[in-house]
């Protein structure tokens, strides 16, 4: 199963993202799991550390506490 992660501080942007995948995964009966962030904190290292580790990763740069960039970094 492909994992896919959503980061974004606006909810409605990341609905928006995980509505358009879902709608994707059911045209091309794709099997992935779609996980959302809306923490600016948020760390991909420290969930790969918990088990999670996506192929996929969508992360805006508009975030108050830390740009997407950062939590590439981070």
């Amino acid at each position: 199963m492909l994992n896919i992660l959503i980061c974004d501080d606006d909810k409605n942007i990341v609905q928006q993202v995980s509505n358009l995948l879902d709608e994707i995964k059911i045209k091309h009966n794709i099997d992935f799991k779609i996980d959302t962030n809306t923490d600016g904190e948020f760390s991909v290292d420290k969930n790969a550390e918990r088990g999670s580790v996506y192929k996929i990763v969508f992360i805006f740069t508009s975030k108050r506490k830390f740009n997407g960039i950062m939590n590439a970094i981070v």
